[in-house]
């Protein structure tokens, strides 16, 4: 997969402020009923239409005219310590699978034509953000605002997970009550999706699924791009990573799985999560804040007992830091249970592991979105018995148990657990 030329020439990837992707635009019609960031319409098949933002910047980044191959210029940039040889080795991995996948999406043949040429494009891009990334870090912030100029990682992000996702086989259920979380928000009032967590990508994958599922909510096809991820560290700090982290907006964290993978920096991550979660109170007290957020602080794994990719125990303090940040605002804020099946696009490695440097393999696969109805705290409150109401441990777990239930519940339906 690594044999044609990946200098980034071939049209399909190539834009700019002004508008849509070059050599795309014969294909591509803007509508003047959709939402500004889902503008950009294109008939891929008589019963797909992919709805994908507006570029509001760059989503190609320059490659040298060297003539080489995708993976000649990752062993030369390897090789002249311009990227890591673990990021190297990452990126031809993640070229090969990638291929296949997109190979099997007509969508990418669809917008594009040849899928090796989009492949091999679009990977060059990759390697050029990569090759940033490592020279100069990004800096994310408590509270980090998505990048969409002068490159546009959020369309960047987009666009190269339409190899990843099936959208005619992905799935939006639970439309009245995302429905109704679109209501609080319009209104003013914030909104807390509580999720299972299975992919990196599943920002995208949410945000692609919104603007493009069969069943999806209008008022909500562009909510990806305004909603908050609370993202740990990894996907920060993990120069292959982080490009697509940089087109959300996000609220940033180190995980308790790995905060104390280096003692000496124990103390300065303890603080940066107490900065965040004072910039999430802030936010809260303004409103109209519409929050992801996984209580597990981790990806979904399968299990070698069951075989099945079940989803990871929540965190109960994680649960009660949010509830009770949100109560505290002042402002109206509603809880609602979502449920996410990304796991084949992009499965995480069968064990955690403390060091960042992942293995990246793709598939095409359908993905699945469900919310489930309002979380009524006060409801679960009643239902505990006086003992459980006045041991504050035993409310924090049955309240997270609760959070839990609802999500599998929302999970089930989606046939997560025959993935």
């Amino acid at each position: 997969m690594c044999l044609s030329n990946g200098n980034g020439s071939a049209a399909g990837l190539g834009g700019g402020p002004s508008g849509d992707p070059a050599g795309v635009a014969s294909s591509v019609a803007v509508s003047a009923s959709s939402p500004p960031a889902v503008a950009a319409t294109a008939a891929v098949a008589p019963s797909c239409a992919v709805h994908l933002p507006t570029p509001q910047g760059d989503i190609k980044a320059a490659s040298p005219d060297d003539g080489l191959s995708f993976c000649e210029r990752v062993a030369a940039y390897a090789a002249a310590g311009l990227i890591p040889p673990t990021a190297a080795a990452i990126l031809v991995g993640w070229h090969s699978s990638y291929a296949v996948a997109a190979a099997a999406s007509p969508v990418v043949s669809g917008l594009f034509g040849n899928s090796e040429t989009f492949t091999d494009d679009t990977f060059a891009t990759l390697l050029e953000l990569v090759r940033q990334q490592v020279a100069s870090p990004a800096i994310f912030e408590p509270h980090h605002v998505a990048l969409r100029s002068p490159f546009d990682y959020y369309a960047f992000g987009l666009q190269f997970c339409l190899a990843m996702v099936d959208l005619p086989a992905s799935r939006v259920l639970g439309r009245p009550a995302l429905s109704r979380a679109m209501r609080y928000l319009a209104a003013g009032d914030n909104v807390i999706f509580l999720a299972n967590h299975q992919s990196e990508a599943d920002p995208h994958a949410i945000a692609l699924v919104l603007a493009n599922a069969a069943e999806r909510v209008e008022e909500a096809a562009d909510l990806g791009s305004r909603m908050l991820f609370m993202a740990g560290d990894r996907v920060r700090e993990d120069s292959v990573a982080a490009p697509f982290s940089l087109g959300f907006n996000m609220l940033t964290v180190y995980s308790k799985k790995h905060i104390r993978d280096v003692p000496d920096e124990v103390d300065e991550k303890v603080r940066h999560n107490r900065v965040t979660a004072g910039v999430t109170a802030a936010l809260f007290k303004e409103g109209g804040s519409a929050v992801w957020f996984a209580p597990s602080g981790g990806r979904d794994r399968r299990s070698a007992d069951t075989g099945r990719v079940e989803v990871a125990p929540f965190d109960p303090a994680a649960v009660e830091m949010m509830r009770l940040t949100a109560a505290k605002s002042g402002t109206p804020s509603h809880f609602f249970p979502m449920a996410l099946t990304t796991y084949a696009i992009l499965p995480p490695p069968p064990t955690v592991d403390v060091g960042v440097g992942e293995a990246r393999l793709v598939d095409y696969a359908g993905v699945g979105l469900a919310v489930g109805d309002e979380i009524d705290w006060d409801a679960v409150e009643a239902s505990m018995t006086e003992e459980q109401r006045a041991d504050k441990q035993e409310g924090r777990r049955l309240r997270a148990a609760a959070v839990q239930d609802a999500v599998e519940a929302a999970y089930t339906q989606l046939g997560g657990y025959e993935q």
